[in-house]
């Protein structure tokens, strides 16, 4: 059943607060997807920030200290300073990753650890362009984090990147408050929508249960009273002119009752003399 058959079945009643509650989704879900949107761009534009500062960091440790993790050949290092936990620090050098390792928070002691690289991650680190923005990537071992490549002195390639995981996690966090405020709001919006409706739609119910009432008498024969009329409400609206017209209409076929019992009442006599 389509919509348009469904509505076309209900009353004025839930067909309006219907519309309001599907115009009240649609804002919802806009406004929704409006500031999930909104955020996350500006959260992953402060993370492009701080992976641009942890990449200049990264240069100059791997640039001043060979030795470290992220230089050729060097011994392991308990961590790189200034980086935060979950960096990711990775060297290209002849067309090969040589070192891909993140600083992990293992009880309080910040450490680095080797990553391991699959197939489709080497692929994405060694396509990145030098010094191009940064750019989303997931990474089977870590998952989505977002990377940027800069170009060393000696001709190789180093690579930071920072997760995502608590850019998504406070989305889904916006996004669960949302849909719980949504929902509430539908639910008192549909509540005091229909109880509005129904206060609207009074008058328009007096004027049917006046229709009905004058549509039960016997109007083929006889004397037929008409004192039925519906409470004229403002002339301005839409239910005050329904109700002036029904009002003229009943006052048009009383008239034409009354001419027409006039007229039989005149027959009866004369049949009466000429019998």
């Amino acid at each position: 059943m389509t919509i348009r058959g469904w509505l076309a079945g209900r009353t004025l009643r839930t067909r309006l607060t219907a519309g309001v509650l599907v115009l009240l989704i649609v804002s919802c879900a806009g406004i929704g997807i409006a500031t999930s949107i909104t955020l996350q761009g500006f959260l992953v534009t402060r993370l492009d920030q701080q992976l641009v500062q942890a990449g200049g960091r990264l240069d100059v440790s791997l640039e001043q200290n060979p030795g470290t993790p992220g230089g050729p050949g060097g011994p392991p290092d308990p961590g790189l300073p200034g980086q935060a936990v979950g960096t990711l620090a990775a060297q290209i050098s002849k067309g090969s990753i040589t070192q891909a390792q993140v600083v992990y928070d293992k009880g309080g002691d910040v450490s680095l650890s080797n990553v391991t690289l699959s197939t489709a991650d080497r692929a994405v680190l060694l396509h990145l362009a030098p010094d191009a923005p940064p750019t989303t990537a997931h990474l089977s071992s870590l998952g989505d984090y977002r990377i940027r490549a800069t170009q060393g002195r000696d001709e190789d390639i180093h690579i930071a990147g920072l997760p995502l995981q608590d850019i998504e996690s406070t989305v889904h966090r916006l996004q669960a408050t949302e849909l719980v405020v949504f929902a509430a709001a539908l639910l008192l919006t549909g509540l005091a929508g229909a109880g509005w409706v129904t206060l609207s739609l009074r008058p328009l119910r007096r004027v049917t249960m006046t229709a009905r009432q004058v549509s039960s008498l016997p109007l083929a024969s006889g004397a037929v009273d008409l004192p039925h009329r519906v409470p004229e409400t403002y002339p301005r609206t839409e239910v005050g002119q329904l109700s002036a017209a029904f009002n003229q209409m009943l006052g048009h076929v009383e008239t034409a009752l009354e001419e027409r019992e006039g007229s039989e009442a005149r027959l009866r006599r004369f049949v009466a003399d000429a019998s």
